[in-house]
């Protein structure tokens, strides 16, 4: 394998220095599943990107009223701790791949 294929494997695999910034992570949207969030458009929004939210994609366990979840800017949501326990590692969706802010 060359330098620059090498270089591409650790891009992909990451380093120390590969997870969210915490000021980034600050900035999304938490809220207890079941209860539509008080902005409605967001919500409306929400629905058009979102097909199935039923299962949290990193856990496989299906949401049960009142967890805490998160929402991405790209309006996949996650168990709180599973998304955040991910961004130690990683800066994007697990699911679109879209980076975070």
């Amino acid at each position: 394998m060359n330098e620059q294929g090498l270089n591409e494997v650790e891009a992909s695999v990451g380093d120390d220095n590969t997870g969210l910034p915490e000021w980034k992570i600050s900035k999304l949207r938490t809220h207890k599943y079941g209860k539509k969030p008080k902005f409605r458009w967001w919500w409306q929004k929400k629905k058009k990107f979102v097909a199935d939210d039923s299962q949290c994609t990193i856990c496989l366990v299906d949401y049960e009223k009142g967890d805490k979840i998160m929402t991405l800017p790209c309006n996949h949501i996650y168990h709180k701790d599973c998304i955040l326990h991910w961004f130690k590692e990683n800066r994007v969706c697990c699911v679109c791949k879209r980076e975070v802010y």
